[in-house]
């Protein structure tokens, strides 16, 4: 963590080394930050200013990245990985697969401006 984070109720199960939240990221009650898989610094990155409503849950494996200033719904859940899903093969034996997920900031191209 980098300064000052707002945190309600959160859940961080396991590898919370692998977690960054950066400073005034605010995660309200509820919300899940699961990391799986080989350790690795930054695999789960909120950037300062993003606000993360109640019961969202955030599901890497090898890369998840949330720009700043986004609001993230209530009951949202964000991953990086799935199961394949060959014909024949219970979903049980489908290897996984994985792809880093960005998601930018939550102002665009417009510049931000005070009021």
């Amino acid at each position: 963590m980098s300064g000052y984070a707002w945190l309600g109720k959160i859940s961080i199960p396991r590898q919370w080394s692998d977690v960054s939240l950066e400073k005034s990221a605010a995660l309200d009650d509820g919300v899940v930050l699961l990391c799986s898989g080989r350790p690795q610094k930054n695999k789960l990155v909120i950037r300062g200013g993003t606000y993360v409503n109640r019961y969202t849950m955030f599901d890497a494996h090898e890369r998840i990245e949330v720009g700043s200033y986004c609001m993230i719904g209530p009951h949202c859940y964000v991953t990086d990985s799935d199961h394949s899903m060959e014909a024949g093969l219970i979903v049980g034996k489908q290897p996984m697969r994985s792809k880093a997920v960005s998601i930018g900031d939550g102002y665009g191209l417009a510049p931000v401006s005070s009021f």
